[in-house]
């Protein structure tokens, strides 16, 4: 019963990154850990930042995806029809320099319109970040996030030394994780809580560029064939800001001092599907007059891949709880071991007293 209860606490701990935060804290426990948190943190400079015991403790975006709106709209078939009518309108690809609503459009896509644009793929991110204060922490996550028949996807997450960390699938409305090399498991279901499982593993690039700002600008570089089809290249560069960016659900502003790298737009339709980003930002101390040095790297790629259907080859039966006595007042009857009747309660006896 120990285990049992023990790990079915486990499915309330932090997904993705956020995990970092509870197992950076002094006698925190490293283990377990599972795709399955009410939160929404996804890649945050947040979790280094608490870490280090800095100022600006927050997610900036995280919180905020731009498809959320569209999930809430009651009905599934409802949000279907959302997604395919946002999917439909047309993005000109090489307006993300000079367009600042187009760029935007095109960063924060979420995971379900590339799939209505491109079909079935395959998401492949490696997120590092590094805060140095005093001290230096450094993470890295390698993301694999895949698409399949019917819904089903699957998300698989390794750390910098390549071993397995967590596995998500979910097929025919059931959600299966695992943490390590440990066994697959039916995940209690929460409402929508698979899909936030599969935007955490989609936004690093979201998350990235949105602690940029008004600093980040895009300069397009002419086209290359990516997935056999053709992409316009930008190269990111920091232009001139007007201050600190302070992003809705972060508590602090961070200074950015330098970005580069390059990003790919598929040139139909508009899909981000290659990017690698390199930046660095200021962030302020809570008690010091020097900032922290927040340096952040990203590589994604999109690949466009044959649709399966994807399920686990095996797993364990959904966890067991104790179960709950249907009769909760037995025991003022005396009818428990936890009565607090002593020896419980007793029938009338049918013996006749004895004559006098």
């Amino acid at each position: 019963m120990r285990k049992e209860r023990s790990r079915s606490r486990a499915l309330a701990l932090p997904v993705g990154p956020a995990r970092v935060l509870a197992r950076s804290r002094p006698g925190a426990r490293r283990s377990p850990r599972l795709f399955a948190s009410e939160r929404h943190p996804g890649l945050s400079v947040a979790l280094v930042v608490a870490s280090a015991g800095i100022m600006g403790t927050g997610c900036g975006g995280c919180g905020e995806s731009p498809s959320t709106p569209l999930r809430q709209v009651w009905g599934k078939l409802q949000v279907a029809d959302a997604i395919k009518r946002r999917a439909a309108e047309p993005i000109d690809a090489h307006a993300l320099d000079d367009d600042r609503q187009v760029q935007e459009r095109v960063l924060t896509m979420p995971f379900e319109e590339v799939v209505e644009r491109l079909g079935f793929v395959e998401y492949h991110g490696v997120a590092r970040f590094k805060i140095t204060s005093g001290r230096t922490l450094s993470i890295v996550e390698d993301t694999v996030l895949r698409h399949g028949l019917a819904g089903s996807f699957q998300v698989i997450q390794k750390d910098g030394d390549g071993n397995l960390e967590r596995e998500s699938i979910y097929t025919n409305g059931v959600h299966f994780v695992r943490n390590g090399p440990g066994k697959m498991y039916v995940q209690g279901m929460i409402k929508g809580h698979h899909l936030k499982v599969r935007d955490e593993a989609w936004q690093p690039l979201r998350v990235y560029t949105r602690y940029f700002g008004e600093w980040l600008r895009l300069e397009e570089a002419g086209t290359e064939v990516i997935n056999e089809r053709s992409a316009v290249r930008y190269r990111f560069a920091l232009g001139a800001g007007a201050g600190p960016v302070e992003v809705a659900g972060s508590d602090g502003p961070k200074t950015p001092e330098s970005l580069s790298g390059t990003l790919w737009v598929d040139e139909k339709s508009g899909v981000p599907v290659k990017s690698s980003l390199d930046g660095v930002l200021a962030v302020p101390l809570k008690d010091a007059a020097e900032p922290a040095k927040l340096t952040l790297g990203l590589e994604t790629s999109v690949a466009l891949i044959e649709g399966i259907e994807i399920k686990p080859t095996e797993f364990e039966p959904t966890i067991t709880r104790h179960p709950v006595d249907l009769d909760p007042l037995s025991f003022l009857k005396g009818g428990t071991r936890t009565s607090t009747v002593i020896g419980g309660g007793r029938a009338a006896s049918d013996k006749k007293a004895p004559p006098k």
